[in-house]
């Protein structure tokens, strides 16, 4: 960062990054970066080539959303999902992104295509579409407030543009807007903050239920699993964190050297729930082989005969 700040002449402050993973044949070669002049609320993404070690051009058609208070990911490796100031009535009374867009690579951001808006009212709106051990899901959230969000789902397609896509629905996720909802392969996982009575099944605040997705979409609870926490909010422990670091021998392998020990799974076991290690949130390249990962984590519900972390980098995973 210090370079680069050197380089460009601009205080820049590291806000993250995305990763494009575009499932069990991924190559992991390409990240949107976030970076924040100064530090500010605002922040400038710039696609990053991993494998070069070097922001793509945009005269290569690399992305580059300008500064705002911005919502950016990866739909496919061509195409990002966009909220950001794009003028007149594009951002909510909080200055959040109200409208989010569809860019496709080689075109520039002014002919976006509008995908989705929220209301002026909320916080903000954004739309999200990732893989999950196997299956895509895509999202639509509008935050009503600090505590409450509005929640849409539709199975995800990687073959056609958000734009394209626009026939296929997206449906009411039938949860209360204060619970928040998670996947896991084709599982929801939905934490609450307050009490629900849904399907004649009574879930106080704070637990953590998992179920097929399917179900969750229909409103079928009954073969759904639940874990009950000290807290709506999980204070008690039941997230983690923790580093680990990984060696990169060669392509398909991905070998722990150091860091929380894992078992021949990847999996740990407490009593009968497992514990997920699936969201990085922080990377950090030393060279094209070794990579520091920071994890957070879930507890969850014994899913039978499915394995936790069954893939993370090309193909396998050996200790």
């Amino acid at each position: 960062m210090d370079a680069l700040a050197k380089k460009e002449d601009v205080s820049w402050v590291w806000g993250g990054y995305e990763a494009l993973d575009e499932g069990a044949e991924s190559c992991w070669d390409r990240a949107l970066v976030i970076l924040s002049p100064g530090g500010s609320d605002a922040h400038v993404v710039r696609e990053f080539d991993l494998d070069k070690c070097e922001f793509v051009p945009e005269a290569a058609g690399g992305f580059v959303v300008p500064e705002g208070k911005s919502s950016v990911s990866f739909r496919t490796r061509d195409e990002l999902l966009v909220g950001t100031d794009f003028g007149e009535d594009s951002l909510t009374a909080s200055g959040y992104p109200r409208v989010v867009k569809s860019w496709m690579r080689g075109t520039p951001l002014s002919q976006a295509v509008t995908v989705f808006e929220g209301s002026k009212q909320d916080i903000s709106a954004d739309q999200v579409m990732f893989h999950d051990r196997g299956f895509w899901h895509e999202f639509r959230h509008r935050s009503l407030d600090f505590y409450n969000t509005s929640k849409w789902y539709r199975q995800g397609d990687p073959k056609a543009s958000a734009a394209e896509s626009l026939a296929e629905p997206f449906v009411k996720i039938p949860v209360p807007d204060d619970a928040s909802v998670g996947t896991f392969r084709d599982a929801a996982v939905v934490s609450l903050r307050s009490d629900w009575d849904v399907d004649g099944r009574s879930f106080k605040a704070g637990s953590l239920i998992s179920l097929k997705l399917i179900d969750c979409m229909a409103g079928v609870l009954t073969n759904a699993q639940v874990e009950k926490t000290k807290s709506p909010n999980y204070s008690f422990g039941l997230f983690f964190r923790f580093c680990v670091f990984f060696y990169f021998p060669g392509p398909g392998t991905l070998q722990k050297r150091s860091g929380t020990c894992l078992n021949a799974s990847g999996v740990f076991f407490a009593s009968n729930l497992h514990l997920e290690m699936g969201h990085i949130i922080g990377q950090s390249i030393r060279s094209k082989h070794l990579g520091i990962f920071t994890f957070w984590g879930v507890l969850l519900p014994a899913l039978r005969g499915e394995h936790i972390f069954e893939k993370m980098h090309p193909n396998r995973v050996k200790n």
